[in-house]
């Protein structure tokens, strides 16, 4: 499947068909992502989100098997919160007064984005939808965001991509950086190797990816890979970042239909 063989607005009707479908027969719809792949399959994963816990692995995981495949494009479909402006993935789908609850149903190809988000609304034991708000911009709602402007995931190895630098040598930024690193060692000694590593990363411009921002999600926050550094985190551009090793997932990141 090609993009120009995907037919995007076909299969955003039938997306927004067979979500709002699912979610009335079954009084609810766990989050989960439909990958279109370019040979013209279509694989399944579901979000598990444990009760309490952070969406953010398995986020990971989904954006891991989407960046890992040839997708020609991605769907997103599963309850959400609202929380003082925020959107969260909806763990627990008969939680619902917890806040503002809604469905959102999202299909993005490289760029191209529709989108329909829902009011789930409750009266005693019958739910229904309003009508939705539409898109075809990244909504803030949509935890995966563009994987291909923005592919990295948790614990990647990227690297600035010449002839962008993290901090350019010769800068008063950079010389303040190494000043403090050299103070490090003279207190630290026995971390002077390690302090010499960031030293050596930060002037070739590796680095490991924390997460993405949550101001912009093409943004990346990088941290050192040692903890014996004086910076802490910065943020970059994803287009700005090379992909040296990929992170491997380190538990389940859902369940592949």
């Amino acid at each position: 499947m090609t993009l120009q063989s995907f037919d995007f607005d076909t299969e955003f009707a039938l997306l927004d068909v067979g979500a709002t479908g699912e979610f009335i027969t079954r009084g609810g719809l766990r989050p989960g992502v439909l990958a279109y792949r370019a040979d013209g399959a279509v694989q399944a994963l579901t979000l598990d989100v444990e009760p309490g816990a952070s969406p953010a692995p398995a986020v990971d995981g989904a954006r891991r098997f989407l960046r890992d495949g040839d997708h020609a494009a991605y769907a997103f479909v599963g309850e959400l919160t609202r929380v003082k402006e925020a959107y969260h993935v909806a763990a627990e789908v008969d939680q619902r007064s917890r806040g503002s609850n809604f469905l959102g149903v999202a299909l993005c190809s490289r760029g191209r984005w529709r989108t329909l988000l829902y009011a789930i609304r409750l009266a005693g034991d019958r739910m229904s939808l309003a009508s939705p708000l539409e898109g075809s911009t990244p909504p803030e709602w949509c935890p995966i965001g563009d994987i291909w402007a923005n592919p990295f995931v948790a614990d990647d190895l990227v690297r600035f991509a010449p002839p962008n630098r993290a901090v350019p040598p010769g800068t008063p930024l950079w010389q303040t950086i190494v000043d403090l690193t050299k103070l490090r060692i003279v207190a630290d000694p026995a971390n002077a190797q390690d302090y010499q590593v960031f030293l050596d990363d930060l002037r070739t411009g590796v680095f490991l990816v924390a997460g993405r921002s949550p101001d912009d999600l093409n943004r990346v926050i990088l941290k050192p890979r040692t903890v014996f550094n004086p910076i802490g985190s910065l943020e970059a551009p994803a287009a700005k970042l090379l992909l040296v090793s990929a992170s491997v997932q380190s538990g389940p990141e859902g369940r592949i239909a």
